[in-house]
Formats: C-alpha cells, structure tokens, sequence
C-alpha cells in the first residue's frame, strides 16, 4: 500500500511543482513550468549523483568529506532550482562555510546578492529595468553552480593532505 500523509504536507511539493520559475536561468530561458521541472530535476539529480560517487571515491581513501559533500549538495540544490529568492542566500553561506570555502567566495556571494536585492526588489532606477535582475539571476545561479563544482573538484583531488575545512582559514 502507498504511504499516506495528511493534505497539508504534501502542500508545499504540490506549490513548488506547479510555481512559475523566478529569479533564475529557468524564468531567463522562458521555459514553461513542466520543462523547468523537467531540466532543473536532471540537473539536480546528474549533480547529486556525481557527488555522491565522488564522496564514496573519498570516503573509501580515509578522507573526511561529510560536510564538503553536504554543502556542495545544498550549493547545487540553489544552482539548479527554479525559484530563488535573495533570503537563500543565507543557506548559500552555510553551504559555502561547511564547504570549507574562503571567506572570499562568502565576500562574492553576498555582493551579487544584495545587488540582486537592490534590482529586484529596491527598485534601483538608475541600473535599468528589466537587464540588471535578469544578469544578476543568471550570475548569481552561475555562481553558485561553479562553486558546487569546485568542492566536488577539490572532493574529487586525492592529492590534497590537508582537509577541505582548512582553506577557510588560510
């Protein structure tokens, strides 16, 4: 028999499917709402999958890559969602910090995103309307992604002695 959950739990999923892409390469593309489902669920998943193979590969060679492996898996869930609002970003620093990431990647994230804020919803005259919110989206989706892809790169790297945590603190 298939497992039962009560409506309202099943409320959020059923939002999520069915909300328009915002703020992110998918609402840039003007997909529809079935084929931005469609290709961020193969990208998060194309993703996930390589990091996990690449955290088994390191967890096997003694290598401590629980948290490095946790935050690229919540990098890449922000690199590849359909919807993005600037309060992510919070959970953006959080990946970046049990990444092991230097502060100035931290530094970087957060510039793009209070521009991001700026455009979107300060209403900066000035820059433009409609270019600078759509670049920033895209850029700071890019961003996120070349992120994720350079802790599974440094995941991935057997020749480092050193944890990945170290290179915060350099």
């Amino acid at each position: 028999s298939a497992v039962q959950l009560r409506d309202g739990w099943t409320w959020f999923f059923e939002f999520s499917h069915d909300r328009i892409a915002t703020a992110t390469l998918w609402s840039v593309l003007d997909l529809s709402v079935a084929d931005a489902n469609r290709w961020s669920g193969v990208l998060l998943a194309a993703g996930l999958a390589t990091l996990l193979g690449l955290a088994a590969r390191g967890a096997r060679r003694g290598r401590d890559v629980l948290l490095p492996a946790a935050g690229a898996a919540l990098l890449w869930f922000f690199a590849t969602g359909k919807v993005y609002s600037v309060q992510y970003s919070l959970w953006i620093l959080l990946a970046l910090a049990l990444a092991g990431l230097p502060v100035r990647a931290m530094i970087a994230v957060a510039a793009i995103d209070v521009l991001l804020f700026a455009t979107l919803w300060g209403g900066l005259p000035w820059l433009g309307a409609p270019w600078p919110g759509t670049f920033l989206s895209v850029l700071r989706q890019g961003t996120t992604a070349v992120l994720a892809v350079w802790v599974m790169a440094r995941i991935a790297s057997p020749g480092r002695d050193r944890p990945l945590a170290a290179a915060a603190y350099p």
